[in-house]
């Protein structure tokens, strides 16, 4: 196997070995595929961004309370 990989990716480099054409069908699919994982990491970067945004207002009233010897229910 690793064999085979090496020799594979000497052709490659030497242009010896042609990538596979992708039909426009395929390609319209890959597409559509990187579109949609393109959305969920924009969404969960979104959602990370809010729970530290939430994280740190927590954090901050926790100490903000203590400081002020007020309790927090």
């Amino acid at each position: 196997m690793q064999l085979r990989r090496e020799l594979e990716e000497k052709r490659r480099k030497q242009g010896k070995l042609k990538e596979p054409q992708l039909t426009p069908k395929q390609k319209e699919a890959l597409r559509l595929q990187l579109e949609k994982e393109s959305a969920i990491r924009a969404r969960l970067s979104e959602v990370t961004m809010g729970y530290i945004f939430l994280s740190l207002c927590s954090h901050i009233i926790g100490h903000l309370s203590s400081a002020l010897a007020f309790p927090v229910t």
